[in-house]
């Protein structure tokens, strides 16, 4: 089961939620969706462009401009338009066990928070939760190995490494493999 993406009980209790009760419903109906949709991370601080919020919650940019404005002044989040970062403020402390120190939830939000770009509501939720040090501990591990990375200013992509080609010279030591050996090898299913 999903232990992030829930609206929690700390929520339905806090301040926040009490002043949007008294406003529009489409507003805190906004905050759910933002808590619970499929592009959300347990962090609260994820990708979310306005566009898609528009298409998901079928509402128009300019109802979501106003609710989004709204979450902002109740403390709720914060928007980042040029960047389309959402961080829904409390969600790593309701979600995610941020505040637990040896939480692997933690680990994972602190490795999330460094891959994000730079950006100003990063640098605020770095700040908020003061994780400064932990975040500056990260060592710039890019993403994942074995995944594209596109130098930057420059449409050139490396391959850091080939993780079928590993599993194939694993699997026949004797096999010799060339750079030209494809990613992924064609799979005949004719009968």
């Amino acid at each position: 089961m999903r232990t992030s993406g829930l609206i929690t009980f700390a929520f339905q209790k806090s301040q926040v939620y009490k002043q949007l009760l008294n406003d529009k419903p489409e507003h805190l109906l906004l905050a759910y969706h933002l808590m619970i949709n499929c592009n959300s991370h347990m962090s609260g601080f994820y990708y979310y462009p306005i566009a898609y919020m528009a298409v998901e919650t079928k509402r128009t940019e300019d109802d979501l401009e106003r609710s989004i404005e709204v979450l902002e002044q109740n403390g709720f989040m914060q928007y980042e338009h040029n960047e389309s970062f959402v961080w829904v403020i409390e969600m790593a402390y309701e979600q995610s066990g941020f505040h637990r120190e040896n939480d692997k939830r933690r680990k994972s939000t602190i490795n999330h928070i460094s891959a994000m770009p730079d950006s100003v509501i990063r640098d605020d939720f770095i700040e908020y939760y003061n994780i400064k040090s932990e975040i500056s501990a990260q060592k710039p591990q890019g993403h994942q190995k074995g995944i594209r990375r596109a130098y930057e200013g420059d449409a050139k992509v490396t391959i850091l490494s080939n993780p079928i080609k590993e599993s194939l010279k694993a699997q026949i030591p004797n096999h010799e493999i060339s750079e030209n050996t494809p990613e992924f090898p064609e799979v005949n299913h004719a009968k």
